[in-house]
């Protein structure tokens, strides 16, 4: 009797519970949308993060340098891999995409492409295009200016392992690999090792650790990161230059513990001037040693500086150079100097051959012409038949040397404080080794899972943000709800009175009218979850 009663009244009433469970049903819609729609949102993010670095944890990266791929071997779960960036070309040398990442991993059977690279690449053939890495600052005077640019052609096949990635062992690039998290996967080619590190010219060399443990610590040696610790012919003791031309500037602040005798750097100059005379383009040593008490106005000479120009000790020699200011605009600077002494050239190289880095712009040039220097040089100058013979002579051995407090004033220290520094073998050796950290070479830490988590979460919350931004359309339906409802109960007051009046208890009458409107209320939240979650796909939509 209880079930016919309800069916009858629900049946009886069915137009005032079709409108108060369509409010109900729009109420829970608007709700279910806001909150699905923020889950959505932040589950997105998440499985971004999980196709950009997978199962990894920790990664570190040299982006202007490269160490050794063998010290992959050194620490249990780690990989090393060699990443470029460059461009893709089709088969026809059309580019499809540029910023692409090129990553060569060891035991890569073949080259391959990521989704989105294959959505940009029209076929399986093609080619890479990218810069040789040098190692060195754009911007460095004395770096190499002309990048040569290399091509290679490659056909891509199947990326294999899609779901895992790329790698050896248990250690796997994701085919999404990227370093920073990005709401757009990058373009991934994945090559064999040997292929690019041979294309590169950097055999044996990589830029890129990964490892599934939380930090992952390298273990690497002064050599790795560029540092060059080598003997003074002229005085037998340890000099300590890098590769990059200029030392890291942990390294050229030693404590007084430590016994140092000279530092110093150098500098091209674009002309010596005397007595109506001008040689062109020569290097300037500027060095801070025991051995040499010269005042910060006086300068020493070498003979052929000094026989070509005809002056001698006590004559007036001007300086001309262009140092980088701080808006990276070379503002050209003079400077006027007594000679204080004029010392054999052959002295002069000894100094050059110890102490100077390797300039790559002018390693191996047979002419001034050729030189590779980030600086705008003069075509006639660099012509001169007087200087082109020292050139072929001499090489970079310096024309001219001052102290080490009148170098840093005229040439500044943008870029390092010192090209090298010298001193007795055992307190060197410990001391480059106590001092220098991989972050010296550029090496950048990243916490991958710990960023792709805060990545993941997103800087809001989306839940509460959207069930914000819906609370107004909320508590609109629930107020026509509660309306609706109101006028429905209004209406039956005479037929509850009736029941009263035949003697139905008043718990029987509340469990008979909960029990018809709770029929309404379940098949509405129903309605309104399923509604609610075609609107959450097409707001993500």
């Amino acid at each position: 009797m209880f079930r016919t009663w309800i069916r009858r009244s629900v049946r009886f009433y069915g137009a005032r519970h079709a409108v108060l469970g369509a409010t109900l049903a729009l109420t829970t819609a608007i709700l279910c949308a806001a909150l699905l729609a923020g889950h959505s949102l932040q589950e997105g993010l998440r499985r971004g993060m999980v196709a950009r670095i997978g199962a990894l944890r920790s990664a570190v990266f040299f982006p202007e340098t490269t160490v050794p791929l063998a010290r992959a071997d050194d620490v249990q779960g780690a990989l090393g891999a060699l990443l470029l960036r460059g461009e893709l070309l089709d088969a026809d040398g059309n580019t499809c995409a540029d910023n692409v990442q090129i990553i060569g991993i060891p035991q890569q059977p073949a080259a391959a492409l990521n989704d989105r690279g294959r959505a940009v690449m029209p076929g399986d053939a093609g080619f890479i295009r990218f810069r040789r890495p040098s190692g060195l600052s754009v911007e460095l005077p004395l770096g190499q200016a002309k990048a040569e640019m290399v091509r290679r052609a490659v056909r891509f096949g199947e990326l294999e392992m899609r779901n895992e990635g790329l790698g050896i062992g248990e250690i796997r690039l994701p085919p999404d690999f990227a370093l920073r998290p990005s709401t757009v996967p990058p373009i991934n080619v994945f090559v064999p090792y040997d292929f690019l590190a041979e294309a590169a010219g950097l055999e044996g060399q990589a830029n890129l650790f990964v490892s599934r443990d939380e930090a992952l610590r390298l273990k690497l040696t002064p050599e790795d990161i560029g540092i060059i610790l080598g003997e003074f012919s002229v005085t037998s003791d340890m000099v300590v230059k890098s590769r990059r031309v200029f030392l890291p500037r942990s390294l050229t602040k030693p404590p007084s513990s430590v016994e140092v005798w000279g530092w110093g750097l150098f500098h091209l100059a674009d002309s010596f001037e005397a007595g109506g005379r001008e040689s062109p383009y020569g290097f300037v040593a500027a060095i801070s040693s025991d051995d040499f008490t010269i005042a910060d106005d006086e300068i020493n000479i070498n003979e052929w500086l000094a026989e070509t120009l005809g002056i001698g000790v006590g004559d007036s020699l001007t300086l001309r150079w262009r140092r980088l200011a701080g808006n990276g605009i070379l503002e050209p600077d003079s400077r006027a100097f007594r000679v204080r002494e004029v010392i054999p050239t052959e002295n002069a190289e000894l100094i050059a051959t110890g102490l100077m880095p390797t300039f790559p712009g002018m390693e191996g040039v047979d002419s001034c012409a050729d030189w590779d220097v980030g600086l705008p040089m003069d075509e006639d100058k660099l012509n001169d038949p007087a200087n082109e013979a020292y050139w072929k002579e001499w090489r970079t051995t310096p024309k001219a040397f001052i102290t080490y407090a009148a170098g840093t004033n005229c040439f500044g220290t943008v870029f390092g404080d010192a090209m090298y520094i010298a001193g007795k073998d055992w307190a060197m050796q410990d001391f480059v080794q106590a001092r220098l950290t991989p972050e010296d070479a550029g090496m950048v830490t990243f916490a991958l899972a710990a960023e792709g988590a805060a990545a993941a979460r997103g800087s809001t919350d989306f839940m509460g943000l959207f069930a914000g931004m819906a609370f107004v359309l909320v508590a609109a339906a629930l107020v026509l709800a509660s309306l609706t409802l109101s006028l429905v109960l209004e209406t039956r007051k005479q037929e509850v009175a009736l029941l009263a009046a035949t003697g139905w208890p008043r718990g029987r009458i509340l469990r008979v009218v909960v029990a018809e409107w709770l029929w309404t209320l379940a098949v509405a939240a129903a309605g309104g979850v399923a509604l609610g979650y075609g609107l959450a796909h097409g707001l993500v939509w």
